[in-house]
């Protein structure tokens, strides 16, 4: 979609689209246009703008591979710009990579800036109809349970009435803490599958599980494999309300720092050999024909694979005198 080549200097990529005559044109004005704010949010405001007017003003005899390229360009530029890159533009316009060592003697600064990221995207998750639909049926589609109404909000503990209950455990022994706490709050694990219903709302398990991981700071993606989701609920209270949520998923594909640890590149399988293979050097007793008064062994120097206890798995140890 588009001509990304490292710079001399590394942070610096040339973002040079492959467009046509017209929408280079578009390009070049806004790019002018981009490298004159200060602030990343007037560049994305300004790039939101430039896609609106082609979604909406264009003709519609330009509904053009042309066209749907040049939106493709803006929506990766607008990622770009959202997670931090800066942009320049001398003859060829450039993009800037973060510079993260800002943040090495940071952490919680680095944080932010990551929440910051993410935040946005989860801003761009909400405003999905299909996400707010179903919020709005979770929230206000009440259900009977044979005894009232309820909704998920049934399944949220009340904040003061859990202060209540924990404040007067504070200024106890711990010894004591701990054993109110068993009556005060009893955690439980129950998997969450689609289809099953909450014995105590009439509500799916699973959608319970998904409007709660919409709180996270991360947005709410689902991923290729197999997947189990956990609800923490707590018997002690009405309803059971829910304390948290766990999921275990199948892992992530190409993770090459994990990879190379485990031995799954062919690379890191060689540097392990190589790195477990030793040079063994040992004297042997030589064949009796061989053998004289002044002469009984010989040097013996062999490549050997080193297992966990010193020796190749399996190896027998060779009868053998090692030499000091």
């Amino acid at each position: 979609m588009s001509t990304m080549a490292l710079n001399i200097n590394e942070r610096e990529v040339l973002y040079t689209p492959d467009l046509s005559p017209k929408f280079t044109r578009r390009f070049d004005a806004l790019t002018d246009e981009l490298v004159e704010y200060p602030k990343s949010l007037d560049r994305e405001v300004a790039i939101k703008d430039e896609i609106k007017t082609v979604e909406q003003n264009l003709s519609g005899e330009e509904l053009s591979e042309d066209r749907v390229r040049y939106l493709g360009i803006l929506e990766v530029l607008l990622d770009l710009i959202e997670i931090g890159f800066e942009v320049r533009k001398n003859a060829e316009f450039k993009v800037v990579r973060p510079d993260l060592d800002r943040y090495k003697d940071d952490p919680e600064e680095y944080k932010e800036h990551e929440r910051a990221i993410l935040q946005k995207e989860r801003i761009t998750q909400f405003n999905e109809q299909s996400v707010r639909d179903f919020i709005r049926k979770m929230e206000g589609d009440y259900r009977t349970n044979g005894t009232g109404y309820v909704s998920v909000k049934n399944l949220i503990t009340d904040g003061e009435d859990l202060y209540r209950s924990l404040a007067p455990l504070q200024d106890k022994p711990r010894e004591e803490i701990v054993k109110e706490l068993e009556t005060e709050i009893q955690p439980y694990v129950q998997v969450a599958e689609k289809g099953e219903k909450c014995e105590l709302t009439g509500l799916d398990l699973m959608n319970i599980w998904r409007y709660f991981r919409y709180t996270w700071l991360t947005p709410y993606n689902t991923v290729p494999g197999r997947n189990i989701n956990f609800l923490i609920r707590d018997a002690s209270r009405e309803y059971h309300p829910v304390m948290g949520i766990a999921s275990l998923a199948s892992s992530m594909m190409n993770l090459s720092v994990r990879d190379e640890q485990i031995g799954w590149k062919i690379d890191a399988l060689e540097d392990r050999l190589e790195r477990k293979n030793r040079m063994h050097i040992y004297e042997e007793q030589l064949p009796k024909e061989e053998r004289s008064h002044e002469n009984q062994t010989r040097e013996v120097k062999k490549d050997r694979m080193v297992g966990n206890r010193g020796r190749m798995a399996g190896a027998r140890r060779p009868n053998l005198r090692r030499r000091a």
